[in-house]
C-alpha cells in the first residue's frame, strides 16, 4: 500500500498495490482524484527515499510537473512525521477494525480503506479541529449514515431481483462508504 496525504488539507488517499513498481501510476492517481479536482498546485512530494520514489520515470514524472522531491534521511522517520504518524494511525485503526469485527487478516484491504475514509472525516488538531474533508472540499462530511465495521447489514433486495416466498433482506457484513456516494460497502461471507 502506498498513500498520500496533501499537508495543507490533511487529507490522504490510500492506494494498494501488488508491485513497487506501481507507485507513479498510483501517484498519478492521487494527481487526477484529488489533486485536480480540487485545484490544488503539488509543489512538493516528499518521500521516505525508497526505490519507487528514484525510479527514472517517476522524476522525469515529477520534473515535468514542476514537483520538488524532497528525499528525509534514511531512518530517520520523525523528519517524514507527518506522514510516518498517519500510516501509524491508520494501522492502529485497520487493526482495531479487524479485532472488533471479528474478521481475519483477510481483510486488510477493506479495513484499510475504511480508517482512511473515516481519518479524513475526523477533526484534526493541525487545522483547528476542523476535518481533512471539509479543508479540502470546503463541505462539512456526513456522518449521519456511518455504521460500525464489520457489523451485519440486511440490505432490502428488490420484489423484481427475488422470488416469491424468499427472504426480503440477506445478511452481510458492512466494510464502509463508496467514495463519493451514499452507498454503503457491504460483503457476502
Amino acid at each position: 500500500a502506498i498513500h498520500f496525504t496533501d499537508y495543507a488539507s490533511r487529507y490522504s488517499k490510500v492506494y494498494f498495490m501488488l508491485r513497487k513498481n506501481e507507485a507513479l501510476a498510483k501517484f498519478k492517481l492521487f494527481m487526477r482524484d484529488v489533486a485536480g479536482p480540487h485545484n490544488m498546485a503539488v509543489k512538493r512530494l516528499r518521500t521516505d527515499g525508497d526505490s519507487v520514489y528514484l525510479d527514472q520515470r517517476f522524476k522525469d514524472y515529477l520534473s515535468e510537473k514542476h514537483i520538488l522531491h524532497e528525499k528525509t534521511s534514511p531512518y530517520c522517520h520523525e523528519s517524514n512525521g507527518v506522514a510516518e504518524r498517519y500510516w501509524r494511525t491508520i494501522q492502529t485503526m485497520a487493526h482495531c477494525m479487524l479485532e472488533t469485527s471479528g474478521l481475519d487478516l483477510q481483510y486488510w484491504v477493506l479495513a484499510f480503506s475504511h480508517a482512511v475514509w473515516l481519518k479524513n472525516r475526523l477533526p484534526h488538531a493541525a487545522l483547528d479541529f476542523n476535518t481533512p474533508y471539509s479543508a479540502l472540499t470546503g463541505n462539512q462530511p456526513d456522518l449521519s449514515r456511518v455504521r460500525v465495521f464489520g457489523c451485519m447489514a440486511f440490505p432490502f433486495i428488490d420484489a423484481s431481483l427475488r422470488k416469491s416466498l424468499v427472504v426480503r433482506a440477506s445478511e452481510l457484513i458492512y466494510i464502509g462508504h463508496e467514495e463519493g456516494s451514499n452507498s454503503y460497502l457491504l460483503w457476502d461471507k
